[in-house]
């Protein structure tokens, strides 16, 4: 995955979040899937959750909705991402 934001509205996160994992009837994901979309993007992007973070970044966040989850989702893919940038500058510049 990657990152999809930074999102200046509510809209621009569960469009996001729907690129990802389709919503099922009406327009929203539900808290099943809000739970799939957080802690996927953790486990793929290297997070390691113990089972407080899971309780709270997972359980409770997906409790929020769709576009919380994406933010949520998003902001791990961008740290992430962001670390990935950081160590190539410090290889680049140890050369």
């Amino acid at each position: 995955m990657t990152s999809k934001g930074p999102f200046e509205t509510g809209q621009e996160a569960r469009a996001a979040a729907h690129e990802i994992i389709p919503p099922g009837q009406g327009h929203a994901l539900s808290a099943a899937q809000c739970r799939q979309l957080i802690a996927q993007t953790c486990a793929e992007h290297g997070v390691v959750l113990g089972s407080y973070d899971h309780q709270v970044l997972v359980e409770w966040m997906s409790q929020w909705g769709t576009a919380v989850c994406e933010i949520v989702a998003d902001a791990v893919i961008r740290a992430h991402e962001a670390g990935q940038r950081s160590t190539r500058q410090e290889d680049e510049s140890s050369d």
